[in-house]
C-alpha cells in the first residue's frame, strides 16, 4: 500500500522515473498479478514509453486468461489508451463503445470515449456521452475527472455554459461535497 502511495505521489509531482522504479519493484514482488502489469502499462503510458506499455498490457492479459480471470472492459480500455497514444481516436473510440457495451457505467471508458470524440471534431456528442452517463447515475459526479472533464467540454462548446457548470457543481455538493476540487472548474 505505501508503494501505491509513493508511486501516486511521484506522479503528482511529474517524478515518472520515480515512479517507474517504484512500480518495477512491485511487480517484481508479484510477477503473477496481471492487475499491477495492467497498472503498470498505464503509468508507463502517461510518460510514452508506448512499447513498453503495450508489453505490459499483453502481459497483464496473457496472465489473467491463464488465472481465468479475463476483464474485457481492461482489456478494450487498454487497447483503445495504446491507439489514444498513436492518434488513432476512430479506433480508440471503438474500443471503448466496446468497453461501455460491458459496464455501461465505467467513468474511465466513457471520459476516454469523450476524449475520442472531441478529437475527432464531435464536440457535442462528447458533451452529450457524460451529460447522458450523469443523468444514468449521478452519483459518479464523485469521480473528479468526469467533472473536470465534462466542464472542460462545456468551456470548448460555449461561453454560454455557466448554467450546465452550476447543476454539475451543486450535484456534487448534494452527493460528494469533499470528493471534488470544485476550484479548478472556473465557475463563475
Amino acid at each position: 500500500m505505501i508503494a501505491f502511495v509513493l508511486i501516486e505521489t511521484h506522479v503528482i509531482n511529474k517524478q515518472f522515473d520515480l515512479a517507474i522504479l517504484v512500480m518495477r519493484q512491485v511487480v517484481a514482488a508479484q510477477p503473477d498479478n496481471p492487475l499491477l502489469h495492467q497498472q503498470f502499462g498505464r503509468l508507463l503510458l502517461q510518460t510514452s514509453y508506448l512499447d513498453l506499455a503495450q508489453a505490459m498490457f499483453a502481459k497483464a492479459a496473457a496472465l489473467a486468461t491463464a488465472q481465468h480471470i479475463s476483464n474485457p472492459v481492461d482489456e478494450h480500455i487498454n487497447r483503445g489508451l495504446i491507439l489514444i497514444a498513436h492518434n488513432q481516436f476512430a479506433s480508440a473510440l471503438e474500443q471503448f463503445n466496446t468497453a461501455l457495451q460491458h459496464d455501461p457505467l465505467h467513468v474511465h471508458a466513457a471520459n476516454n470515449k469523450a476524449i475520442c470524440l472531441l478529437h475527432l471534431g464531435r464536440l457535442p456528442e462528447a458533451v452529450d456521452s457524460l451529460e447522458k452517463l450523469l443523468i444514468t447515475s449521478p452519483y459518479l459526479v464523485a469521480h473528479e475527472s468526469l467533472v473536470q472533464n465534462i466542464c472542460a467540454l462545456y468551456d470548448l462548446q460555449s461561453q454560454n455554459m455557466q448554467g450546465k457548470k452550476e447543476v454539475i457543481v451543486e450535484l456534487v455538493k448534494s452527493i460528494a461535497p469533499h470528493s471534488v476540487d470544485l476550484s479548478v472548474l472556473k465557475i463563475g
